[in-house]
């Protein structure tokens, strides 16, 4: 039986499994392929290895807006805060809040149109 959980990415959630044909940490999650997450576009294995690459690479993407990358890939439906509640808990920090990492988005977007 597949454990799902092995095909998110521990960054940002975006579930891979109707895209790879390999988990992004192999099948027991400890041999990355060194893909790129079509979502937030981190390397699988490369700055995702530790929790504390995973914390400042996701908050670098949420203040930047959290844009998916590979449009293509992205969900019809695509719904930001549900993908970041499906990251495995192991890849969060002890003291992770949904809403403030929402809230760094919506800055981000907020600067971004102000600028336009």
């Amino acid at each position: 039986m597949r454990d799902y959980n092995l095909y998110r990415c521990r960054v940002c959630g975006f579930n891979h499994i109707d895209f790879l044909p390999w988990s992004p940490w192999g099948e027991d999650g400890t041999e990355p392929n060194y893909d790129m997450c079509t979502c937030c576009f981190v390397q699988f294995g490369y700055e995702d290895c530790d929790l504390e690459d995973i914390v400042l690479y996701r908050k670098n993407w949420l203040s930047s807006g959290a844009e998916f990358k590979e449009s293509e890939y992205k969900p019809k439906n695509w719904n930001l805060a549900e993908q970041l509640q499906a990251i495995p808990k192991q890849f969060l920090p002890h003291d992770w809040n949904l809403n403030e990492a929402l809230q760094l988005v919506s800055s981000a977007q907020d600067r971004f149109h102000s600028d336009s």
